[in-house]
């Protein structure tokens, strides 16, 4: 089914989870409508000190402790215990964040996070729980997709000082790259050093 509109999209999730039809995101619009995909975004967002919101033009704020862990409870059926390990996990990901000692990897803790949320034991044949897991694949994939543009760029800076200085510039408010681009001088490529 192709819906062309964010607007739509709740209605129709609502209807689909009524009546068990198991519904796939093959695109961006309506991913973020999916409950499991708001507590992630609302959970990274809280990681990182970001503002977050649960719709395409809603204002939101930057999340507090209790909001990023309500729900985790009830959507994936957690007890005492699991809720505990949950919470624990995700405060020391929030210290870890930024860590000079540590790099980054947000796919790895994001599937440390569903481990502890118990999702290795879900059926992967009920076809309402196949599609859930294909709802947090798409999430993984999101991740990961951000992490490979980062380190992407982190590589072309570290290769390259002449990028780097002008990026430098630039961030300082400078017109340097303007100019530059301008007046047809742009800078040669850079090369890797072997």
């Amino acid at each position: 089914m192709l819906v062309r509109t964010w607007a739509a999209y709740p209605g129709l999730l609502e209807a689909f989870d009524a009546h068990d039809v198991p519904v796939q995101h093959a695109g961006r619009t309506g991913l973020f409508a999916r409950l499991e995909v708001q507590m992630f975004g609302r959970t990274y967002a809280w990681l990182v000190d970001h503002r977050w919101s649960s719709g395409p033009r809603a204002r939101g704020g930057v999340p507090t402790d209790d909001e990023a862990f309500d729900g985790y409870r009830d959507l994936y059926g957690l007890d005492d215990a699991g809720d505990k390990l949950v919470r624990e996990r995700l405060l020391a990901l929030k210290d870890s964040f930024p860590s000079e000692d540590r790099p980054v990897s947000l796919v790895a803790d994001f599937y440390e996070l569903l481990g502890d949320l118990g999702v290795a034991g879900w059926d992967a044949d009920d076809p309402m729980t196949s599609s859930r897991l294909g709802t947090l694949a798409r999430c993984s994939s999101i991740l990961a997709d951000y992490e490979a543009v980062r380190r992407r760029s982190r590589r072309a800076m570290a290769c390259c000082p002449r990028l780097r200085a002008l990026v430098r510039r630039r961030a300082a408010g400078t017109r340097t790259l303007r100019r530059t681009v301008r007046d047809g001088r742009m800078p040669p490529p850079c090369r890797r050093r072997s």
